[in-house]
């Protein structure tokens, strides 16, 4: 296929050459750069297409995807519903069955209380009387416990020794009488001593006697003892000591008695006292278990509540994300279903141009290396060869190849007319092969078209080789990576320009670097070159063809026909024309923002997880992305509707720019007559511009439009005759007189 354009080439230079005396060469360094612009460009393409592809099909499948989720989500909050409905019940159940049981409680505890303030003051007073049968008993029981820590001090020897008076002492008899008497015996000595014959016994009788339950008639024979001045233990303690030990519980005996008739009716009130207490605490208890066992019911109940309101709460929650998950459902399908259609139609343009890539790219690739210098005739005839080669040679190509659409986009192509490139195909074919040329474009321009359209770049360096330092100049832009454009060129370049053209470039220290004369430059990746010439048929010899591409940047007839259009309107209709430039930038902004946006919507839906449905930010995104691209599409239609009615009534004034047209290119051709014959562009739009205000005026449009055709077309063969030899005015009448017909 490369030697197939390569040779075809070589033919139609020679064709071009023969019809037009236009000389271009192909060598083999156009070969070699065919080799490496295709696979340069197969290379981008090879990543660029299948990323789109790839882009479109995950927004499609996020679609269909999300078509799924909405019916599963549909199905889940069908059977929702009657759970929500049953757990519902379910919980108002609960809350019933609780509101009574804490009723109950309440009653239960208000009664649980009562009685236990009953209870409280019946401890209370048991407490009381207790405390006061210890007080009481606290006062007689030192005295019985200081007789019987005596009686403890007491042996069998002193027992022995008290009974072995043969006549005791008077003081001792009485003590003893006392004992008798407590002991229900005869009131003597000697039935004292039969009690003292065992002394140990006696001791333990004493000790161990029952001081709670003496009859009263003993109590009151034994006080009349104790009453006596002598029955003393004091006194009683010079006799004997046993005697002294003895004095001392019959007291004690006898206060303890009075002290117990008062504590016996106490003990009593308390005994009964604590079985009632001890019957409420029951009761009280009883009662304390039924309520914590209403208590732990109504904890149960509680938390079966809970439960339930949380299952609830979880199903409301569910089946409320769910609605949401509806809402944004819906809106990203009803948003983005013209994009689903869109990105179908780009899906499958795009794998067609997936299949064909081998055939588009090659043929691109000849385009921009090979077919730039030859004009619109001779670049559709090779384009067509080779299409029709790559066809009869089964590699996949598409048949309505369109550089526009392989190599650029509409956006693009828009900005370029706005910064001056005419709108026409050819012309835009030149700006395809300029930005997409692998060597420097060099521009065959006698008309200054490309001139204008390269200084609207921005930051531009403009510089002729004429002029003194522009080689400085180029240094300091291939340093800081600026565009450069040199105008005005010959037929031969500078030789100081070679290191550049070729791009002699290579690394040093990690860094691109460029040798231009004596010195190594550092080699800014950014900067770029153009050339442009004003020469119309320059010859440049081979040595310069394979160190440039060279473009042909020549006018044509429909290109010229629309910049005189635009002299005509905006100096008949300055309005219609000052609303086509602004309707021209915004719809220039609008399909700018529109691609933006587009682009926004497609990077956010390929970019997005399988969870895309709580994510609400994206969908917010999404939804504002599209509200904006439905705003500059109803824009963009207005635009376009006001676009048709403005030149609608500009192409009323199209014959005179037609008239314009035909009469340029015959002055044009005038150069063939003879070298000598020479008129620029720039002469011919003035002189047509100067006839547009001389001309008569009318107010009817049918009479001033003939008006103007009519004047301009004498008033150019006027000056156009007063520059050329008698001989070739009448050859310069008929060119006009032919040209003008056919067109017609």
């Amino acid at each position: 296929m490369a030697v197939e354009i390569h040779r075809s080439s070589g033919k139609e230079a020679e064709v071009f050459y023969e019809e037009l005396r236009r000389m271009t060469y192909t060598t083999p360094k156009s070969y070699l750069d065919l080799i490496k612009c295709y696979l340069e460009m197969m290379e981008e393409q090879s990543r660029i297409v299948p990323e789109k592809i790839a882009r479109y099909s995950q927004g499609l499948r996020l679609l269909a995807q999300i078509k799924t989720m909405v019916d599963q989500l549909q199905i889940t909050l069908t059977k929702l519903r009657p759970e929500i409905d049953i757990k519902e019940e379910e919980t108002q159940k609960l809350v019933v069955d609780l509101e009574k049981q804490q009723k109950s409680a309440t009653e239960t505890e208000k009664v649980f209380k009562k009685e236990a303030e009953q209870s409280q003051k019946l401890f209370d007073n048991v407490q009381e009387l207790k405390q006061g049968c210890e007080s009481d008993l606290a006062k007689a029981m030192p005295i019985y416990e200081d007789a019987l820590k005596a009686l403890n001090t007491l042996n069998k020897n002193d027992i022995v020794e008290m009974k072995s008076y043969p006549t005791p002492p008077q003081e001792l008899v009485m003590v003893i009488s006392a004992v008798c008497v407590l002991f229900n015996k005869k009131e003597s000595w000697d039935e004292g001593k039969k009690l003292m014959n065992e002394p140990k016994k006696f001791l333990e009788s004493l000790v161990d006697y029952d001081k709670n339950n003496i009859p009263e008639k003993i109590l009151k024979k034994v006080r009349k003892f104790i009453k006596m001045p002598k029955f003393q233990s004091d006194i009683i303690a010079k006799k004997s000591k046993a005697g002294e030990s003895i004095c001392k519980w019959c007291i004690a005996m006898v206060n303890y008695s009075d002290v117990m008739k008062i504590i016996k009716p106490k003990q009593e009130s308390l005994k009964k006292a604590e079985v009632g207490l001890d019957k409420a605490k029951a009761e009280l208890s009883e009662k304390e278990a039924m309520l914590q066992e209403i208590r732990n019911k109504i904890a149960t109940l509680q938390a079966n509540y809970n439960s339930s309101l949380r299952t609830l709460e979880e199903l409301t929650k569910q089946k409320e994300l769910i609605e949401v998950q509806l809402v944004r459902a819906e809106k990203l399908l009803s948003g983005l279903e013209s994009e689903s259609k869109r990105w179908e139609k780009a899906v499958g343009e795009l794998n067609i141009d997936l299949h064909d890539l081998v055939g588009n790219i090659m043929v691109s690739a000849a385009c921009c290396q090979y077919v730039g210098v030859f004009t619109d005739k001779y670049r559709t005839r090779l384009k067509e060869s080779w299409i029709r080669f790559c066809t009869q040679n089964n590699i996949p190509i598409s048949n309505d190849l369109s550089l526009e659409r392989t190599l650029t986009d509409p956006v693009t192509v828009r900005e370029w007319n706005l910064n001056g490139l005419p709108a026409d195909k050819l012309s835009i074919e030149n700006g395809i092969y300029t930005t997409n040329a692998k060597r420097w474009p060099l521009l065959i321009d006698p008309q200054s078209q490309g001139n204008r359209w390269i200084k609207r770049n921005e930051g531009i360096k403009i510089v002729k080789q004429t002029q003194p330092k522009y080689l400085q100049i180029l240094e300091n832009a291939v340093r800081l990576g600026a565009p450069v454009l040199i105008e005005n060129a010959g037929e031969e370049l500078d030789p100081a320009l070679e290191p550049i053209l070729l791009k002699q470039i290579f690394k040093r220290g990690g860094q691109w670097v460029l040798k231009l004369g004596e010195n190594e430059i550092p080699y800014s990746q950014e900067f770029n070159l153009t050339i442009t010439t004003k020469l119309p048929n320059p010859h440049y010899l081979p040595e310069v063809c394979i160190k440039v591409t060279i473009i042909n940047f020549t006018v044509t007839p429909e290109g010229l026909e629309d910049q005189l259009l635009v002299d005509v309107v905006r100096f008949e209709r300055p309005d219609l024309e000052e609303q086509k430039d602004q309707l021209i930038t915004k719809s220039a902004e609008l399909k700018r923002q529109l691609k933006e946006t587009e682009d926004k919507i497609l990077k956010l839906v390929s970019e997005a997880d399988e969870d895309i449905l709580n994510d609400e930010e994206l969908i917010n995104t999404l939804e504002q992305s599209k509200e904006t691209s439905i705003m500059i599409n109803q824009r963009m239609k207005e635009a376009e509707e006001m676009t048709i009615e403005i030149n609608a009534n500009r192409e009323l004034y199209r014959d005179v720019a037609i008239r314009g047209s035909v009469l340029y290119f015959v002055i044009a051709n005038v150069g063939l007559m003879d070298p000598m014959y020479q008129y620029s562009l720039t002469f011919f739009t003035n002189l047509f511009n100067r006839r547009l205000s001389q001309a008569a005026k009318s107010d009817v449009l049918e009479e001033r439009l003939q008006v103007l055709i009519n004047d301009i077309t004498i008033q150019f063969y006027k000056n156009i005759c007063r520059g050329i030899f008698e001989k070739d005015k009448l050859t310069y009448s008929f060119l006009n007189a032919t040209s003008i017909l056919i067109r017609e």
